[in-house]
């Protein structure tokens, strides 16, 4: 399109329109290829690609933890100096990152 001056790249409207028209169309090519991908068999597993990432889920369980934590009260001021050195905590085995507090103008 560029080569027979149907499109210019420097100009806006003719980008939207080219966004327009050939985004949905690679979306739905990069769905199809992805769902064939994913349910394609493999030799070594004798399963798809799907098959073993839910088998991984259901025997690792990451994240599927129902025990409420506990909320820490915050009655001490030191956890709100961002400037102390404890940015991250372990909670059981996995790390809690406490989020930055941004500095505020005086």
């Amino acid at each position: 399109m560029e080569e027979e001056d149907i499109l210019d790249i420097l100009n806006e409207s003719h980008l939207m329109a080219l966004h327009f028209v050939f985004i949905p169309l690679v979306n739905k090519k990069l769905n199809l290829w992805h769902a064939a991908w994913a349910h394609h068999r493999m030799r070594t597993t004798r399963s798809t690609p799907a098959q073993m990432w839910l088998t991984w889920q259901l025997n690792n369980p990451i994240g599927l933890d129902s025990t409420p934590i506990p909320v820490q009260d915050r009655d001490d001021d030191s956890d709100d100096d961002p400037d102390n050195g404890d940015e991250d905590q372990l909670q059981g085995d996995r790390p809690v990152f406490l989020p930055l507090l941004p500095g505020l103008p005086d």
